[in-house]
């Protein structure tokens, strides 16, 4: 796995929260070598887990998701971020439907973990039974801990440990 996507630094996160750690995940969805590769490694470890589909959030997600359905031999499908109120949250498109399915839900990365939980609750809302978690990456001490809150078994292929705060709390912003 390439290091060229790990920066350090200040960054505030889709979540709100602030980091000192971002992964450039573009590098790995645009290189469909690399991002076959490491799909091919998670469908391994994921074939163990009884799924019918596959979803992850648009955008870089949903691009893994695809690559590790196909590994799979399951069927694929993903997640929009919309407003709604004002309030983000994640849906399936109306043309998907997953009633009944069994889905392994796939993200490039888990930090803090909002759009996988997102994508979990949409699953639940569509009347889809999520599985399992997987992600390439895993942000610790924050990320392993969404599958277990969720009840989730959780898999990833690459710890890299960051730290995060809310947005009031950041020694960057506040200090």
């Amino acid at each position: 796995m390439s290091t060229d996507l790990l920066r350090r630094g200040h960054f505030i996160f889709e979540s709100g929260h602030h980091g000192d750690t971002w992964l450039d995940l573009d590098v790995l969805i645009t290189d469909p070598r690399q991002a076959r590769a490491e799909a091919d490694r998670l469908a391994a470890i994921l074939r163990y887990h009884p799924a019918d589909a596959v979803v992850g959030p648009l955008d870089g997600g949903a691009f893994l998701a695809q690559w590790v359905a196909a590994a799979l031999g399951l069927r694929f499908g993903y997640t929009t971020r919309e407003l709604v109120d004002g309030t983000p949250r994640y849906a399936l498109p109306t043309s998907i439907d997953l009633r009944g399915a069994r889905v392994v839900v796939v993200d490039d990365a888990i930090n803090l973990g909002s759009a996988t939980e997102a994508t979990v609750r949409a699953l639940a809302e569509a009347g889809a039974h999520p599985v399992a978690l997987a992600s390439v990456f895993v942000c610790a001490p924050t990320g392993p801990a969404v599958g277990p809150r969720l009840g989730l078994p959780q898999v990833w292929l690459t710890e890299v440990h960051t730290r995060t705060w809310p947005a009031g709390s950041c020694p960057t912003c506040v200090g």
